[in-house]
């Protein structure tokens, strides 16, 4: 499958509160607007290989925001009867923060359909069948919900990969970058993998596979 956008910025956790993006898609968040456009509780995405289309183009710009929300009982307040005054005044609470983003981004994602272990016996619908629903939405432009380039702000466009997508002549490390996301008994775990592209293809491994070289160690 084939996604690109205008815009991108898939954050990379290291830089804290500034919103400096990784140089490429992350696979959890092609994973996002896989489920964005097909979603079913007995698969998971298997993502296989990201080819990047489009040479690496940055775009920097600041924001002002507030440092907090506003809280329910404030607005409770506010729309008393009795009540005069601001809920808040954006001037004192004012921070600016800087955005690294990508700009003009393209994509194919390699992917395949795996069903979770609780439904390997008692799925609904095999993995082929998982398969060519998704296909069928990719080529009518279907979706649960608009996809995203890491950013609700950043709208991701997608469609049928074709042989002309071919990827840029790129060759760089990446470094460490989110596989998934993996949730046990309550507590959330993210797993990273040394992320390098080799002109202009990153190989994604197992989850399963990163997590048995960590034990290792």
């Amino acid at each position: 499958m084939k996604v690109w956008g205008d815009f991108a910025c898939f954050t990379n956790p290291a830089f804290s509160v500034e919103r400096w993006s990784y140089p490429v898609i992350t696979p959890t968040a092609a994973r996002g607007i896989l489920n964005a456009i097909y979603y079913h509780r007995e698969i998971c995405w298997i993502i296989s290989k990201i080819n990047v289309l489009n040479p690496i183009r940055w775009h920097g710009f600041g924001t002002n925001e507030v440092d907090q929300c506003i809280r329910k009982r404030d607005i409770r307040r506010v729309m008393s009867d009795d009540y005069q005054g601001d809920v808040m005044i954006t001037d004192e609470r004012r921070l600016q923060f800087h955005n690294l983003i990508l700009k003009d981004v393209a994509y194919v994602v390699h992917v395949y359909v795996g069903l979770l272990p609780g439904y390997r016996n008692c799925s609904q619908l095999t993995e082929q069948e998982h398969k060519e629903a998704f296909q069928a939405r990719v080529k009518h432009g279907q979706c649960r919900f608009t996809p995203w380039m890491g950013q609700r702000d950043y709208i991701a466009y997608f469609d049928e990969a074709t042989p002309l997508d071919s990827p840029v002549n790129l060759t760089e490390p990446l470094g460490m970058m989110p596989l998934e996301i993996i949730e046990k008994n309550g507590v959330v775990q993210p797993v990273f993998f040394n992320a390098f592209m080799k002109n202009g293809r990153i190989k994604v491994p197992r989850v399963g596979a990163v997590l048995s070289c960590c034990s290792k160690n």
